[in-house]
């Protein structure tokens, strides 16, 4: 070990043998996992190294261990070894691997530096056993899949886990300029000088290459307590504060000195208590995963299998390739809130089979979930931030959905328990039915709503595991006895009886141009930067606008990837289920505004991207198109007004109110001001399978003139 490297295992051993300490006596137990011997078998390691024998033995015989989280990362000046050389646990070499003394042998010349710096600080510790996935997982026989599931209890049940988020090799890498260090600097009204140190201390994390890795999101998120390395620094981040060598030390009262939780704490805390399926909590954790990156694409969902079955103990039936069984015909209305890229199987991984994954799931796609694409699934919640977002949205399921095993001989429905969860209605009619009996449980409540919008919001429900938590109807609790987890791995097809309808692209709106007039990290993704300020400008999505056989409006796409899409091109669209919303709301949405005032505002109005059409040939509006392009190389730099009224011109003067009167005309029986509309899927076809393309809202008198019958289809 050179003088550096001890230098920084003093430091180490130092600051953390204090937090450690700190954390087991002021804690109560809450940061703390379950000892190993009183846990079930599936819920221990195989394996751990042995840090004083430098080998490795069996998990059970351990009474505790620590666990490493880190990104291979070649770096020829630090001597870090290339992939075909990883030192890797597998059958042919599992005897030596038990041998006292192998792993300080020539083996230790194939191990990344941040593995021998994890050791390093284990011994240090005077602790002594140390969970690495490629040197304690078997990676070629047929139990390593089982292993990955159960990622959640392998971290969780750790003593406590070390991230190696270092830009360069080892634990200790660069440090920092000290001026970056401290309380000082910039601090939002809202924030308090140690809450703006903590974001920083975070976004020093988010920046790094560690956190745009997939598999480093659960390992974080499913430890109980981790010490950060990040940059020649370090913090301390437990389920009850943080801490760090310069600002936040813990005190006599480590609750209330100086101490603050960090982000990602306040979901894994529901994540291992809540009794009841919280959407808003999936929502968080699918936008925050899925734009990061894997060597092997299809590791896409095993790498979030540890997150799934930790929810899965309060979402009845369990998920599919990812999406909810309980809120299906919500989950797959989700979009890409930038561009998005295909994952295409690659072979070689020792996780997943080379295969790809769905298209009609998220984890099919890299690119980060638009959480507003998903809010309609907030609106059986009472809390106030939840409704703030779910607004007037509701979706209402629309077809029966099936799925099919991998070579399509199996079908198996999901029309009700216990493979398939009940249909959502029945829940929601049990709001207005008061003779009906409840579920077991439930309890149904009047008055003292702290903030009722009307008069029928003071009726509320609540179950008898959580009466804190408020509902608008009843919602499935987890129950064994009553519903069955399906293995996600083995059912990669959806299939359902659809109506079926053909449209034109009428035109392809792209992003022109941006003005910017200046964002902090908050605990919700719907308030986070990444999300809050926007896409770059070259990964904002195009917004499909179609047009039926009449030359009508037939609604809007949100384009998926960088496909080539031509104006004028006939697509398939099946739709999927039924909503509706308040105009007033609607005309926010991100497709719809682009479509009417022809820009989109993200960072409170301080950014905005501008957009131009490109129109078929065939199209009712193809004059403009010229007239379009004109302007804006004429009008660079207009301001939104004027843009707003060359748009409008541009597009034949259709304000809101004409196009609302096109899309829902008088016979749509509708006199309080909703659009109601079929949410679609625009599929290809690939022999007997359909392809998701994109997704979007087409208006429901549109829909219903131009479509088929239903026909069966096999979503792949």
């Amino acid at each position: 070990m050179d003088c550096k490297a001890k230098v920084g295992l003093e430091v180490v051993y130092r600051f953390l043998a204090r937090w450690i300490k700190a954390c087991d006596e002021q804690h109560n137990g809450h940061c703390q996992p379950i000892p190993v011997q009183k846990r079930r078998p599936h819920q221990i390691p195989d394996w751990v190294i042995d840090t004083r024998d430098a080998r490795i033995v069996p998990g059970h015989t351990v009474s505790q261990y620590i666990a490493l989280s880190y990104v291979w990362n070649y770096d020829e000046a630090n001597a870090q070894p290339p992939q075909a050389e990883r030192l890797l646990l597998k059958q042919s070499n599992l005897s030596e691997f038990q041998k006292p003394g192998y792993l300080n042998g020539t083996a230790a010349l194939h191990l990344p530096q941040a593995i021998k710096d994890a050791i390093d600080v284990v011994r240090k510790l005077r602790e002594r056993f140390l969970w690495v996935d490629c040197l304690c997982i078997v990676q070629d026989n047929g139990n390593t899949r089982a292993q990955v599931e159960h990622m959640d209890e392998i971290y969780s049940g750790a003593y406590f886990t070390i991230i190696a988020a270092a830009s360069s090799s080892g634990l200790f890498g660069m440090r920092r300029n000290t001026e970056e260090r401290g309380m000082g600097g910039f601090v939002p009204f809202n924030r308090s000088p140690a809450e703006a140190y903590i974001e920083r201390l975070y976004q020093n994390l988010f920046d790094s290459k560690w956190a745009t890795r997939g598999w480093t999101f659960q390992e974080q998120i499913l430890s109980k307590r981790a010490v950060i390395f990040i940059n020649g620094d370090m913090f301390w981040d437990c389920q009850r504060c943080v801490w760090d060598k310069h600002e936040l030390i813990p005190g006599s009262n480590a609750e209330t000195n100086g101490s603050y939780t960090g982000p990602y704490y306040d979901i894994a805390r529901q994540m291992s208590s809540i009794s009841w399926p919280d959407f808003g909590m999936y929502i968080e954790l699918v936008c925050l995963y899925n734009s990061r990156d894997f060597t092997y694409p299809q590791d896409s969902l095993p790498a979030f299998s540890g997150v799934l079955n930790s929810l899965m103990r309060s979402f009845p039936f369990g998920f599919l390739s990812g999406l909810p069984q309980l809120f299906l015909d919500i989950a797959l209305l989700w979009q890409p809130f930038s561009r998005a890229k295909r994952r295409n199987a690659k072979d070689g991984g020792a996780v997943a089979p080379s295969r790809h994954l769905p298209s009609w799931s998220w984890c099919g796609w890299q690119c980060p979930v638009d959480p507003f694409s998903l809010r309609t699934g907030l609106a059986y919640s009472h809390r106030e931030d939840y409704q703030s977002r779910a607004l007037t949205w509701q979706t209402q399921g629309l077809v029966r959905w099936s799925v099919l095993s991998e070579d399509m001989q199996q079908e198996l429905r999901l029309d009700g328990p216990p493979f398939g969860p009940p249909r959502q209605e029945q829940y929601k009619d049990l709001r207005t039915k008061q003779d009906v009996k409840l579920p077991k449980g439930w309890s149904r409540n009047t008055g003292d709503y702290s903030k009722p919008s009307s008069g029928s919001d003071s009726v509320y429900f609540t179950h008898s595991s959580d009466t804190t938590s408020r509902f608008k109807h009843p919602v499935p609790i987890n129950d064994a006895a009553l519903s069955t987890a399906l293995n996600q791995s083995i059912w990669p097809f959806l299939s359902c009886e659809a109506a079926q309808a053909f449209f034109r692209i009428r035109a392809i709106l792209k992003p022109l141009q941006e003005m910017t007039k200046c964002a902090s990290l908050k605990t919700s993704v719907f308030n986070l930067p990444q999300f809050t300020e926007g896409p770059a400008f070259k990964d904002i999505c195009h917004v499909l606008c179609l047009q039926d056989t009449q030359g009508r409006s037939a609604g809007l796409l949100r384009q998926m990837d960088d496909t080539k899409v031509e104006p004028g091109e006939g697509i398939e669209l099946i739709a999927i289920s039924t909503g509706s919303v308040a105009y007033a709301e609607l005309e926010s949405a991100f497709e719809e505004k682009i479509d009417r005032v022809g820009s989109y505002s993200y960072r409170h109005e301080l950014r905005t991207i501008w957009f131009e059409q490109v129109l078929s040939s065939g199209s009712i509006e193809n004059d403009s198109e010229d007239e379009m392009s004109r302007w804006w190389k004429s009008h660079p730099c207009m301001f939104p007004d004027n843009t707003r009224q060359a748009w409008r011109s541009a597009r034949g003067n259709r304000s809101p109110d004409a196009e609302r009167r096109a899309s829902n005309p008088v016979k749509d029986g509708n006199s309080r001001g909703d659009y109601h509309f079929y949410n679609v899927l625009w599929i290809e076809r690939q022999g007997d399978i359909a392809y998701r393309r994109a997704a979007g809202r087409v208006p429901k008198v549109i829909w219903e003139e131009n479509c088929s019958k239903p026909i069966k289809v096999v979503l792949g």
